[in-house]
């Protein structure tokens, strides 16, 4: 894909992480449920637990249950951060129209060039890339306000 604006290619690879995101997160959110089943089986031992210089140190603790609950917390982060990005995306397409959505659709959940879309639509490719291009720009100005 030729782009020369540098918006145009971070909201592109934003809408591409987006799908990406969408498609691991309930992945993501059964491993966390796992891992805190996990953890509820070893229980907490909380006497262990004690803070020095704003670290939280376990005496005693099982390697596998800190293992356990370092996993829990790093998914727990990543997953937030994914939701995140997945929420900011969800509010600009709720603001487009129906035939916006399905370009969308064919091109980045299906992954389908632009040529493939115009063939499909009966549109010539230049027109599919400006009109997607056009919705980027939505995104983008959304985001800036």
């Amino acid at each position: 894909m030729y782009r020369q604006d540098k918006d145009l290619e971070m909201m592109d690879l934003k809408l591409r992480i987006f799908v990406e995101y969408s498609k691991r997160l309930p992945y993501i959110y059964e491993i966390i449920e796992n891992l805190k089943d996990d953890i509820e089986y070893f229980g907490y031992p909380k006497e262990s637990i004690y803070k020095k210089s704003g670290k939280f140190y376990f005496v005693g603790m099982d390697d596998e249950l800190l293992s356990l609950m370092v996993k829990r917390d790093k998914l727990e982060k990543e997953y937030y951060e994914e939701l995140l990005l997945i929420k900011s995306v969800s509010e600009v397409l709720t603001k487009l129209d129906s035939d916006e959505i399905e370009l969308l659709y064919l091109r980045y959940e299906r992954q389908m060039t632009f040529r493939n879309i115009g063939y499909l639509k009966h549109y010539s490719y230049m027109n599919i890339a400006r009109d997607i291009d056009n919705i980027l720009y939505k995104f983008i100005d959304y985001n800036n306000s």
